[in-house]
């Protein structure tokens, strides 16, 4: 049985789910795991305190003893806040405050392994490039020290420092393990570089759900997308597309970064922004419509892209329509997947996605699913850990 430190991203009160953990819950089955999920800063704690999230980050600021949380068997530990430090330009206060953040980090962190009597851990960075040298300032023996890179970073506001921090969380790690070829591609020259896809949790997705009788409600050929309504998804194709078919419907579900959504397509009528949902709630959600798509841009940095809602939308059995944004990943699928493979052929990927007639398409779709647990993609995980 490992010991398995793992500093998140994600929190775990999040709506939705992650790899890190998905992959922290399979790794509980006969390791003890605990996650460091990424505290806020002062300035999210204080817009925060409206809300239970602020006020669980305002006790954990407050409190002499780390808090924890329980996901299942895992352990998650909800560190103080830190200072903001992304408005600086990198250079002396930008570092100070910096490592003032790390080391208030890691001594939470460090109680916690006193308390716990963990002398050594195998230490996993899950995309926190925002502390790339954590490990410098935690206690015990690290065993070994994995750097889990999820995607790539290209947003402005994180490439800022993103980027630096973390070729230096690179840097620091004795291997690299990606979630796609492409990302794994980058570190191969740098450090021992392995690619772990992301998976599913098939049961959750193909166990039979009813239809949301408000979303079937909306058209009579529902095409939906599931997730974050942001940067990546090619807004011009799918204005072009719903404007040529007013009787198809799309509906959009998840959280919208308004900078990045025309007001075009908010207003046009045949498609519909139904908000947030939670993890429970998306099986019947993708169960509503009667297609499910990823209309992401066809961009180079699309390439390191591995949504997790392939897998999801597939599970279900559901007609799936994608864009060509990843080649190496949908190409070898194209059998079980409609690929538009141009903007303009998205057209024809949808009519075909509605016409399917094919049941063993779909039961293709859910066995190619079955394969690809979360399960599996855990023991790779840990094969790497034990080399």
């Amino acid at each position: 049985m490992k010991n398995i430190l793992i500093l998140s991203l994600s929190r775990h009160d999040d709506v939705n789910t992650s790899a890190t953990f998905e992959l922290a819950r399979e790794f509980s089955g006969s390791n003890r795991v605990l996650i460091v999920e990424h505290p806020y800063t002062w300035t999210e704690l204080l817009r925060g305190l409206t809300g239970k999230k602020g006020w669980i980050r305002l006790i954990a600021t407050l409190s002499s003893r780390p808090l924890i949380r329980f996901k299942g068997r895992v352990h998650v530990l909800v560190p103080p806040a830190v200072s903001p430090t992304n408005f600086l330009s990198f250079g002396k206060w930008y570092g100070r405050l910096s490592r003032r953040n790390h080391r208030a980090v890691a001594k939470c962190v460090n109680s916690w392994l006193l308390k716990e009597k963990w002398k050594h851990y195998y230490y996993i960075n899950s995309y926190n490039y925002h502390f790339p040298d954590l490990n410098k300032y935690m206690a015990g023996q690290c065993l070994k020290h994995v750097y889990h890179c999820v995607d790539p970073i290209v947003k402005p506001y994180t490439v800022k420092h993103g980027i630096r921090n973390q070729e230096r969380a690179v840097e620091n790690a004795d291997l690299v393990i990606s979630t796609a070829p492409q990302l794994q591609h980058k570190w191969n020259s740098v450090k021992p570089s392995f690619t772990v896809l992301n998976g599913v949790n098939h049961h959750h997705f193909n166990s039979p759900r009813k239809c949301v009788p408000a979303v079937r409600s909306l058209g009579k050929k529902l095409i939906g997308y599931f997730g974050a309504i942001e940067r990546r998804i090619n807004y011009e194709m799918l204005i072009a597309t719903f404007k040529t078919n007013p009787d198809w419907t799309l509906v959009m579900a998840g959280p919208v970064q308004d900078e990045y959504v025309p007001a075009e397509i908010r207003e046009m009528p045949n498609v519909h922004f139904i908000g947030k949902y939670t993890y429970d709630e998306l099986p019947s959600l993708i169960y509503s419509v009667d297609v499910a798509m990823i209309p992401f841009k066809i961009e180079e940095a699309a390439g390191c892209i591995y949504p997790l809602k392939l897998y999801e939308y597939m599970s279900t059995g559901k007609p799936v329509v994608s864009t060509l944004f990843n080649s190496d990943l949908l190409i070898p699928i194209a059998d079980k997947v409609h690929i538009a493979k141009s903007a303009d052929k998205l057209n024809v990927a949808i009519e075909n996605a509605l016409n399917e007639k094919d049941n063993k398409k779909q039961l293709r779709r859910k066995s190619f699913a079955a394969m690809n647990t979360w399960e599996h993609r855990a023991k790779i995980f840990l094969n790497y850990l034990n080399k």
